[in-house]
């Protein structure tokens, strides 16, 4: 019964990302509400509009858990906020008539739809059961009950994070080094220290490859990844880059485990 209820999960997950909720569809999509988690193992709850949610109508929504990346997919070697997760999210909402829980598959996916109905003048708390006092949240149901379904569809919002693309004026490009080691391991460093947090804006990166096993490649959170060396290549080059705000990865190829890093 829950592998079912998984299916029905993915099948609605990967219709939404493909546009196939939409209006004028038989049956209408439910209110979404949205957690958002952050590479601290901290979220934010926000609804269609994109406001935080303090107090909602009650009735039958879907809540869409996400992260910025595969928290499996991250390699946790380092001292980063993420081990706060231990590799996986532990979502947890509780209240009168709901107790629903997910792990996004043990960190092997970054989203996962959840489906309950919220009671009238109730509140609802949600936390992480990694760190349930940092990681919490509550909100309340309003007496008002969300109008039952007329048959007109109404399309959810989108659930990908615009990132900007403005390079603030007044950022001169900096210069990051990149490299890799013969054995494959990676390193991305600012001024001789290693690389959490950059300011959005133009960098230029000098990678060192010194692998015919491993590259290196960038990628912000659910966009499409620039290849700085290519798997084979040893040697260095130097690149121009644009990170935007969000989160952002670099890793050897595919299927290696992923670092990342925050840009601001």
């Amino acid at each position: 019964m829950v592998g079912a209820a998984r299916i029905r999960r993915r099948l609605c997950l990967g219709a939404a990302a493909l546009g196939l909720i939409a209006v004028g569809s038989a049956q209408a999509a439910k209110p979404t509400i949205y957690v958002n988690y952050t590479i601290g193992c901290t979220f934010t709850i926000t609804d269609d509009s994109g406001k935080p949610v303090t107090a909602i109508p009650a009735g039958d929504y879907q809540i869409l858990v996400r992260t910025p990346g595969s928290f499996g997919g991250v390699d946790l070697s380092g001292t980063y906020d993420m081990t706060a997760c231990k590799g996986a999210v532990d979502f947890r909402l509780t209240g009168p008539g709901v107790s629903l829980a997910t792990t996004l598959d043990d960190g092997d996916a970054d989203s996962d739809f959840l489906y309950t109905t919220l009671m009238p003048s109730s509140t609802y708390t949600a936390v992480d059961g990694h760190q349930p006092t940092v990681a919490r949240a509550t909100f309340a149901t309003t007496s008002t009950t969300l109008a039952s379904s007329s048959g007109a569809a109404t399309t959810p919002a989108t659930t990908s994070t615009k990132t900007s693309t403005v390079v603030s004026p007044a950022l001169a490009v900096s210069q990051l080094t990149g490299s890799v080691s013969a054995a494959g391991k990676l390193g991305l460093k600012l001024h001789g220290r290693a690389v959490s947090t950059l300011p959005h804006g133009r960098y230029v990166v000098t990678v060192t490859d010194g692998s015919s096993t491993a590259g290196f490649i960038v990628q912000p959170g659910g966009k499409a990844a620039t290849t700085l060396t290519t798997l084979g290549y040893t040697g260095r080059k130097r690149i121009s880059v644009t990170l935007t705000k969000g989160i952002w990865f670099f890793y050897a190829g595919p299927g290696a485990k992923k670092t990342f890093f925050d840009v601001s």
